[in-house]
C-alpha cells in the first residue's frame, strides 16, 4: 500500500517535469528552448513519477505474510531503480528519435531501441531485466544439469 508522501512526491515530480517543459519555451538559454529541452524535462518528470510512484503502480509486496518490514535502504533502491528504468526508456526513445532524422532503412537496432523505450517508459524495465536474468540462470542450470 503506497504511503501518502510517496503519492504526493510522484505527482510533484510529474508536475515539475511538465512545468519545466513549459518554461523551456520562454528560456533564452541555447538548446533548452528547443524540443530537446522539452523532451528531457518530460523525461525527468515521468522518471520521478515512476520512481516515487512505485508502490502505487506495482501495489503489493510479494513477500510471505509476517515477514519483517523492508528497511529504508531497500526502499530507496526501489525508488532509484524504477526512476532509472524509466529514464533509460526515455533515453532510448531519444536515440531512436535522433536516428530518424530523415528517410533511412529500418534495422534491428531500431526495433531493439523501440522495445527498450516502451518497456522503460511504462515502468517495466526492472521487472523485465529481473525476468531475463532469472531465465538465463534457469537455462544455465538446465544446461549444467543442476
Amino acid at each position: 500500500m503506497p504511503k501518502k508522501y510517496e503519492t504526493i512526491c510522484a505527482w510533484v515530480a510529474l508536475g515539475l517535469g511538465l512545468l519545466f517543459a513549459a518554461v523551456t519555451v520562454v528560456l533564452p538559454f541555447p538548446r533548452m528552448g528547443t524540443i530537446h529541452g522539452w523532451f528531457w524535462c518530460l523525461a525527468g518528470g515521468f522518471s520521478g513519477f515512476f520512481g516515487f510512484g512505485v508502490w502505487s503502480i506495482w501495489p503489493g509486496d510479494p513477500r510471505k505474510p509476517g515477514a519483517p518490514p523492508r528497511d529504508r535502504t531497500w526502499m530507496v533502491y526501489q525508488y532509484a531503480l524504477n526512476a532509472f528504468g524509466c529514464f533509460v526508456g526515455w533515453a532510448a526513445l531519444y536515440l531512436l528519435w535522433q536516428r530518424f532524422d530523415g528517410p533511412k532503412n529500418v534495422d534491428p537496432t531500431d526495433f531493439a531501441l523501440a522495445a527498450l523505450a516502451f518497456i522503460g517508459m511504462v515502468g517495466w524495465l526492472p521487472g523485465a531485466v529481473l525476468g531475463f536474468t532469472q531465465g538465463l540462470a534457469d537455462l544455465t542450470k538446465r544446461i549444467m544439469g543442476i
